[in-house]
């Protein structure tokens, strides 16, 4: 484990990822609730400029630092990333369990999108149908709000592939680094 500045003009080369091997992996705190560095030795909030990470050299002792700082800090965020660079998303993003089960990616974020698009589907029906067979198109909100409801769902649903989408390659991604 090396805990590095993230710049620091006095060093060659003075960013991190000149530092980093491509077969490390290099940890980031944040706090949860903000997205703020916080410090890697402290835990509080980085001083402006002081931002650090951490450097693992197996992804198991990365995983490992992450799940033991999270119990001792609720507040914080870990994110291992494999080399050196954030390019791609983060191959693990390790939370407290209490601030996980919040979280838009958890499947029962996913259920509940599903739900709300075929509620808002089934209720644009009746008013589509309202508006066009039995008042021969002469209110306009009816239909305006039913076609609204069809394009609310169709996001939901679009949403929810593109999080499991996202979720397939990292989940890729971490299996080719293990």
């Amino acid at each position: 484990m090396q805990v590095l500045r993230l710049h620091d003009a006095a060093r060659r080369p003075p960013n991190w990822t000149g530092l980093v091997r491509a077969e490390q992996f290099v940890v980031f705190l944040s706090d949860a609730a903000s997205g703020a560095p916080l410090d890697a030795r402290s835990g509080q909030l980085s001083a402006p400029g002081e931002a650090n990470c951490i450097v693992f050299e197996t992804l198991d002792d990365a995983q490992a630092f992450c799940d033991a700082t999270v119990q001792g800090i609720p507040s914080a965020r870990c994110e291992v990333y494999a080399g050196p660079g954030r390019v791609e998303s983060p191959l693990l993003s390790v939370l407290n369990p209490a601030r996980a089960a919040r979280l838009d990616t958890t499947p029962r974020a996913a259920r509940i999108r599903v739900i709300l698009a075929v509620l808002l589907l089934v209720g644009a029906i009746p008013l589509i149908y309202y508006d066009t067979w039995t008042q021969r198109g002469v209110l306009v909100l009816p239909t305006f709000l039913g076609c609204s409801m069809i394009l609310a769902a169709a996001r939901l649903l679009f949403l929810n592939h593109a999080i499991g989408e996202t979720e397939r390659r990292r989940l890729d991604r971490l299996a080719r680094h293990r």
